[in-house]
This record gives structure tokens, sequence and C-alpha cells, in this order.
């Protein structure tokens, strides 16, 4: 199976990995050159950086068909960024207990939960271009 093209460009909403591997959802809003873009997210305010291509990927879809249980692997949206986490508790009408790497845990609605092993492989499927450049 030919992976499918991804072609990022100005307006594509995306997440991007930085500050030592956390994931913020933003806007490309530009071009720097061939691989790299102005991208615009909101961490404590609004603000824009300059990404590599193999530091984005498309937003991973809502999945509200999705039933999570305790100890399923997840990506959680969560203040401005996301991050990876497991299931530690169902707490029943949609909430959900999240332990994450650094030993913190959250209370959180199934809105913010992704699964982590789908939103990988869909990357793996997927090839970054850039047509606009």
């Amino acid at each position: 199976m030919e992976p499918k093209a991804i072609v990022f460009e100005p307006g594509s909403a995306v997440y991007f990995i930085i500050y030592g591997g956390s994931w913020f959802s933003g806007t490309i809003i530009g071009c720097v050159d061939s691989d790299r873009f102005l991208v615009q997210y909101r961490r404590n305010s609004v603000e824009s950086t300059v990404v590599s291509l193999h530091q984005l990927r498309l937003l991973p879809p809502p999945e509200s068909h999705r039933e999570f249980k305790s100890g399923d692997k997840v990506v959680v949206f969560h203040d401005h960024r996301w991050r990876d986490g497991h299931v530690t508790a169902d707490l029943v009408n949609g909430r959900f207990v999240v332990s994450f790497r650094d030993s913190e845990e959250m209370m959180l609605p199934k809105e913010q939960l992704r699964d982590r092993i789908r939103t990988l492989k869909s990357h793996f499927n997927e090839t970054s271009t850039s047509e606009f450049c």
C-alpha cells in the first residue's frame, strides 16, 4: 500500500513537537523554505515559531465513537498541548483518569482523548510534502 501524501500549506491545522517533547496544536501561517514552516499556536498567549517538516503532524481526528478502557494508551489534549498517557480509570459519564510519564494524573473528558496507537499508525501511512514554498 502506497503511503498517502500530506500537503502542508497556509491554513493547515497541525500539531508539532517542540520544547523537548511537547506537542502543540497550531496553524501553518507561512513557509520559510521547502521543509520549514511558520506555525502560529497558543501557549500562554498566541505565539509563532518555525518548525521543520519532520516535527509536523495532522491533528488527530476526534474519536467520539471510540470506547476507552483502563490500560489504553492515549494522546491527550490539555493545556494547549498534546501529551502521551494511559487510561488508569473509567469514571463513567465520559470522564477518565489519565496518567502521564511524570506520574501526574488528571480527570479528563473523552473529547480530549485520542487512541495513541491509531494516531501513530496513521502517521506511518502518510508522507509529508510541501508544495507551496
